[in-house]
């Protein structure tokens, strides 16, 4: 046994003794070897976290400007004018409109450069500078222009266009737009159309600039809340009767003389309540 155990020996001392194994790194360039490939696994890593935050990054950046977007369209500026006085308002791109007394506007400020759009209550007269379209909305009528002077009367069911220069057109809901051009006059009629006034307009602005009022076959009703209006009282009314007012009065006046002017033609008569209330009814006859 011991003599098969010493030959086996024998026989694997030759067997290796013929048998090379060649190490060409040594301990250190191993060692050098491992730590490049950790690095390497590491720095893949770090490219795919990296893309991913760029991902997220780009994805979260989209969201923002779109949701800047969306509040750029929907976040509104109103001016209100409450007083007697007249209210001038610069836009964005330097148009100009002046408010009339119980008059209210309202448009967005961050997203005019793309749609130049006006909502209006009252009346305001507007000086446009050239450029897209401006539009001016009140209810379900809409005028619009490129470049122009006109003036918006939009109070309860009275809708009135007054084009002082350029060209202008009036559209209500799905009707048939009107296009007016310098000193034309558009009116709604109750059935939802414009209808062109023949009559042209004279002066080169709005009467209510210079704190005059002008009338044309209107309704009484109507003047007397432009007087309301114009100097902040209460005017109760007792069978007056459905008269239209061809006239004017001028704003310098006191109330009490505009409403002897306005009453006059129709043999009607105004008590004095208080410094603010005041009561229209017929005269009593001698």
């Amino acid at each position: 046994m011991e003599l098969q155990t010493s030959k086996l020996s024998e026989l694997e001392a030759q067997f290796f003794s013929g048998t090379e194994i060649s190490y060409t790194l040594s301990q250190d360039e191993a060692w050098e070897n491992i730590q490049a490939r950790i690095l390497n696994r590491k720095k893949g890593h770090k490219k795919i976290a990296l893309v991913r935050v760029l991902r997220w990054t780009a994805a979260a950046s989209i969201a923002l400007f779109i949701g800047l977007g969306i509040w750029a369209g929907y976040y509104s500026h109103h001016i209100i004018n409450q007083g007697t006085e007249q209210l001038s308002y610069t836009f964005p791109d330097g148009s100009l409109v002046m408010l009339n007394s119980s008059s209210q506007f309202s448009y967005h400020p961050y997203w005019w450069r793309f749609s130049r759009a006006v909502t209006l209550q009252g009346e305001g007269y507007f000086v446009v500078e050239k450029g897209t379209t401006f539009s001016v909305i009140s209810g379900n009528s809409k005028t619009q222009v490129l470049g122009t002077r006109f003036n918006v009367l939009a109070r309860a069911q009275v809708y009135e266009v007054d084009c002082f220069a350029g060209k202008v057109q009036v559209s209500h809901q799905e009707g048939n737009p009107v296009i007016l051009t310098s000193h034309e006059k558009a009116v709604l009629t109750p059935n939802g159309s414009f209808i062109k006034l023949q009559k042209e307009i004279q002066q080169s602005e709005p009467n209510w600039l210079k704190s005059t009022f002008s009338f044309q076959s209107t309704p009484l009703m109507q003047v007397i809340q432009e007087i309301e209006r114009q100097y902040q009282v209460s005017i109760s009314v007792d069978k007056i009767g459905n008269h239209r007012y061809s006239g004017y009065f001028e704003k310098k006046s006191t109330v009490e003389e505009t409403l002897s002017i306005i009453c006059k033609p129709f043999h009607l008569t105004f008590i004095k309540l208080n410094d603010h209330e005041f009561l229209l009814t017929q005269e009593t006859p001698e």
